[in-house]
């Protein structure tokens, strides 16, 4: 959840529950600036830079007990690797990105950053994002040297003349929370020649009360997981007559299957699905969501709106 601070002094029309983000005029009595850094706290209190600054400036704000941050993996290519990347005309270094959790909840962070090194290339077996070749925690060394022997495959894999170049970033993403459960969503794309790249992401769901990350399975009462599937199923078939009135020959080619990469959110329960998982590459990461008007007594009712319950 984030403050954005509205410099312009003039209402901003938004949706509370689509944007993680509470929205205060400068002017507000709400807006405390001393949640601002104090370089600028000073600059707003100069009202020539509050009046010459026009947009939104977000910063991390209090969601129940989590203030979230997030950091860069300090990480540099190996001078072998940029040695030749310079000494080849039209050719381009890998381009590597690792960014981790800093939320003021230890827990959170741990399960969050161990997740996003286990999602690292791995080129020895090929990129997978579920691999089970990674040890559960791995050091910072650990992780540096596996992003060498990413960097330095292309070196191999890469003719000399090619423009292209190797590509990995994976991130955090704080989407807020839904009563006591906090939100987030790691998402990652590599790139290892070829057509396109590939992206990924993937839902963090983590209940306060309990200090437990939590999965779909959590949140449904015992015996409901059938009902619910069949309740997504039929959100799968409505997505697809957007794009395809053919329904049937569709789900010859991509049949539905059940995930458990969910999320609460402020409309029900969101399914993501990877590409080519349910749908071509064309099509994305399709979204299906069950509304919670559909889900008494599938939900358990703490996770469930108290106007669903």
């Amino acid at each position: 959840s984030y403050y954005a601070v509205n410099f312009t002094n003039r209402p901003i029309e938004t949706s509370a529950m689509s944007l993680p983000y509470r929205i205060l005029p400068l002017s507000s009595p709400k807006f405390n600036t001393r949640k601002l850094p104090k370089i600028l706290s000073s600059a707003l209190a100069s009202s020539s830079i509050a009046m010459g600054m026009i947009g939104l400036l977000s910063i991390p704000a209090q969601a129940a007990d989590l203030m979230y941050d997030s950091t860069y993996l300090n990480y540099t290519l190996p001078k072998t690797v940029t040695e030749t990347c310079y000494s080849r005309k039209d050719y381009t270094c890998p381009e590597i990105t690792i960014k981790y959790a800093k939320s003021s909840q230890d827990w959170i962070n741990n399960i969050i950053n161990n997740r996003i090194n286990q999602l690292l290339p791995e080129l020895q077996t090929g990129y997978e994002a579920e691999s089970k070749n990674k040890p559960k925690r791995m050091s910072e060394s650990d992780v540096k040297k596996l992003l060498d022997n990413f960097a330095k495959s292309q070196l191999k894999d890469i003719d000399e003349g090619s423009s292209l170049n190797y590509h990995f970033e994976v991130e955090p993403n704080y989407l807020g929370h839904v009563g006591s459960v906090e939100l987030f969503e790691i998402t990652s794309y590599v790139y290892l020649g070829g057509a396109h790249g590939v992206g990924y992401a993937e839902y963090l769901m983590f209940d306060m009360d309990s200090k437990q990350q939590i999965t779909l399975k959590d949140v449904l009462n015992s015996g409901q997981q059938t009902k619910f599937k069949a309740l997504a199923y039929t959100e799968y078939k409505d997505w697809v007559k957007q794009s395809d009135n053919d329904v049937k020959t569709f789900e010859q080619n991509w049949p539905f299957v059940m995930t458990d990469n969910a999320a609460l959110t402020d409309k029900g329960i969101t399914l993501t699905y990877q590409p080519y998982e349910i749908a071509p590459y064309a099509y994305g990461m399709p979204k299906l969501t069950v509304p919670y008007a559909k889900l008494k007594g599938i939900v358990k009712p703490k996770y469930l709106p108290q106007s669903n319950k």
